[in-house]
């Protein structure tokens, strides 16, 4: 079983965080200094669990979030379902449960619709979520490793739903910089060169992938305080996930900017920041 540390997320504390956290980033104009080592040893450490345990941490998570419930939810809706065998497991986790897996590319669809012949319970639909037009209210949303701002739309998704449970495990916030940082020292070289390499065989073989959506979609990127407190824009957040490339400090700030989202929108939140997994459960 993996480990998950999933803590509660205490509103005072996350506003705290995020605006020194932002404010570091300012500072440094964006471009703080890497600890390339370490986050190389963490991106593979991540890298090889993914590969390892899939999205079984989620799932976990999941079952965290109805343990102390009756029953359990009726539909389940899984974003950036792929080809489906993420949306599968979910489904024998939730052998009660009506499972809807989406994504936007057709072939995914068609691979996972092979995987789910004869399971009346799981059913996979090609969508857009940036013009999600499906009707059903979903229990609960979810999402494994949405690239970029789709996390962010996957969560505007649920909230508009009334899911009573929200729960994803973060991938990339951007896609993968192209942007060549100065290194000071024969290691921090090294590192570099390894991360840019490890950045170039991601965007050959995943960010081929990645759909990005339109500018005049509304992708709800922002939370109120950020927006009015901390006087952060859309823009500025575009800078900050480009520093999330190689950086835990744009990684926190993101992260922290979509945790007080859900709480300002009604939800208690749970977060592991080893796994990046988020789970909110909507307020009785």
């Amino acid at each position: 079983m993996p480990a998950l540390n999933l803590v509660a997320q205490e509103e005072p504390k996350i506003r705290v965080e995020l605006e020194r956290t932002l404010d570091v980033l300012r500072k440094s104009d964006y471009n703080p200094e890497r600890d390339y080592g370490s986050f190389l040893a963490g991106f593979c450490r991540g890298l090889y669990y993914y590969l390892e345990e899939g999205n079984l941490p989620l799932i976990y998570a999941l079952k965290d979030s109805f343990r102390d419930k009756s029953g359990s939810p009726r539909l389940i809706a899984d974003f950036c379902c792929g080809s489906g065998e993420g949306t599968l497991r979910i489904a024998e986790a939730f052998p009660s449960s009506e499972v809807f897996g989406f994504d936007v590319l057709s072939k995914f669809i068609i691979q996972a619709l092979r995987l789910a012949e004869g399971n009346p319970r799981v059913h996979f639909k090609q969508a857009d979520v940036y013009n999600f037009q499906y009707g059903n209210r979903f229990d609960v949303v979810t999402f494994h490793r949405a690239c970029g701002g789709l996390a962010d739309k996957v969560i505007q998704c649920g909230v508009n739903k009334k899911a009573s449970v929200i729960a994803g495990r973060f991938c990339c916030y951007f896609s993968i910089s192209d942007e060549r940082s100065v290194s000071k020292s024969l290691l921090q070289n090294i590192s570099l060169r390894i991360s840019q390499g490890l950045h170039a065989f991601l965007k050959r073989n995943f960010v081929k992938n990645f759909i990005s959506p339109q500018g005049d979609i509304d992708r709800d990127l922002l939370s109120e305080f950020a927006k009015t407190q901390l006087n952060l824009d859309d823009n500025e957040l575009e800078r900050v996930a480009r520093a999330s490339v190689d950086s835990t400090l744009g990684i926190r700030v993101i992260d922290y900017n979509r945790i007080l989202k859900l709480i300002e929108r009604g939800y208690k939140v749970d977060y592991d920041e080893g796994n990046q997994i988020i789970v909110a459960r909507r307020k009785s």
